[in-house]
């Protein structure tokens, strides 16, 4: 013989199942606004987007943004940006900079 839970069993289930989803939908609505949050793009200086970057060796450059802050180069990659908001933007054309102190050229005398 079964016997079915009264009312007030069924009541106490329905209560704990609508708490967890309550939780499970807090949760997502925090890892939502994290995700906005961390989709703010950091303030730069200036951005060089989709520049050749040497490395000073003799591997062939890669195309990369370059971003930098004050008198530091604070990223070398792709989607500069994406991850950053630049005062200014400079689209190189053909100008050749290098990484390396060894790599700078010298001046005849």
């Amino acid at each position: 013989m079964h016997i079915l839970p009264g009312p007030r069993v069924a009541w106490v289930v329905l209560m704990i199942w609508l708490r967890s989803l309550l939780g499970v939908a807090t949760s997502l609505l925090a890892l939502a606004a994290a995700s906005t949050a961390s989709a703010a793009r950091a303030p730069a200086d200036i951005l060089i987007q989709g520049g050749h970057v040497f490395t000073g060796t003799t591997s062939p450059s890669t195309i990369a943004d370059v971003v930098i802050v004050g008198d530091r180069i604070v990223y070398v990659g792709p989607g500069g940006a994406r991850r950053y908001q630049p005062k200014r933007i400079i689209e190189p054309r053909a100008v050749a900079t290098p990484t390396r102190p060894s790599c700078a050229p010298t001046t005849p005398g």
